[in-house]
């Protein structure tokens, strides 16, 4: 009997894997953007009558009227079985995200069940939500004096906080190297 999925795993496979990164870093497909709609060379049909929409992460091809999630595109380019392919997206995942490991692989030391702790890679990130985000019991702060009416502030983060910091550094240098790249080719 083959392995199986939580849904939640399925879920995050499915909507927090980008299907463009998907294309063009896992699978290395040949792409394009031409008038500024990304397209792919599909692995059904081999016309570049794509798109994707980041919004649904889908991608299709309008020539052959084939949809594709992360899943279904890494099945027909690779032609490997769905246990193999999620195994595949799931390790894909954790190597474009090295500060934090998946939340839902079992070989990590984390509960199935919990929740992602931040948003997924390729999703925007606002600092101030994350800071908002950061609970009172989380940071602990005080306040001294330093002798000169001005006040000095203490705050201890704990080791979830430096995480989640770390999680924001990774995104932001992520963010940056591909404005670098994307002015490169202009």
């Amino acid at each position: 009997m083959g392995r199986r999925f939580t849904d939640r795993q399925l879920f995050e496979v499915r909507n927090h894997i980008p299907i463009r990164s998907v294309i063009e870093s896992l699978l290395d497909m040949p792409s394009k953007t031409v008038e500024g709609v990304f397209r792919f060379l599909c692995p059904q049909c081999g016309e570049y009558e794509t798109s994707i929409k980041p919004q649904t992460n889908l991608a299709r091809c309008f020539r052959c009227e084939k949809n594709f999630n992360p899943i279904d595109i890494v099945m027909a380019v690779r032609r490997v079985e769905f246990v193999e392919t999620v195994d595949l997206l799931l390790d894909f995942k954790d190597a474009a995200n090295p500060v934090e490991k998946s939340p839902f692989r079992k070989d990590n030391g984390l509960s199935e069940n919990r929740p992602p702790a931040h948003k997924s890679p390729g999703a925007p990130v606002a600092i101030g939500d994350v800071l908002a985000g950061l609970s009172e019991g989380m940071i602990c702060g005080t306040v001294g004096n330093l002798g000169k009416g001005k006040p000095k502030v203490t705050i201890t983060l704990l080791e979830n906080d430096i995480a989640e910091l770390e999680h924001i550094v990774a995104h932001l240098s992520q963010m940056i190297q591909r404005l670098k790249l994307s002015l490169e080719k202009k």
